[in-house]
């Protein structure tokens, strides 16, 4: 299983759309994710590994509270073989005559590793 399809999969539990880049579609609550890899462990001048650098975006209304899922989206993470990840308020400034175009935008990074034969 390639490292998109896991973090489709371990996001399945939240019904939300997630997808790899950019989000074209209507819902205002949603997924995307980028994953970057950097060869790891070298021998015989190969890499043995690959690493992988993942950040998901978690987009939402800023009145709403996503308290509980942020928590939940962290467990389904680390369950799915990931890092713990950190998390990050993205969002920018907040100010109350803003906030009809601002939108609640939460990062967590985290990282995998995989054999370069998986």
């Amino acid at each position: 299983m390639s490292v998109e399809s896991k973090i489709v999969s371990a996001m399945s539990f939240t019904g939300l759309p997630c997808r790899n880049g950019i989000y074209k579609g209507t819902a205002t609550t949603y997924l995307t994710f980028n994953a970057n890899s950097i060869p790891a462990d070298f021998a015989d001048d190969a890499p043995q590994h690959e690493r992988w650098l993942v950040q998901l975006h978690l987009y939402a209304p800023v009145e709403s509270n996503t308290i509980a899922l942020r928590k939940q989206i962290k467990a389904a993470i680390q369950c799915a073989g990931f890092t713990f990840p950190s998390q990050i308020d993205a969002s920018g400034s907040l100010r109350e005559g803003d906030m009809d175009s601002m939108v609640r935008h939460i990062v967590f990074e985290f990282e995998t590793a995989e054999g370069m034969d998986e």
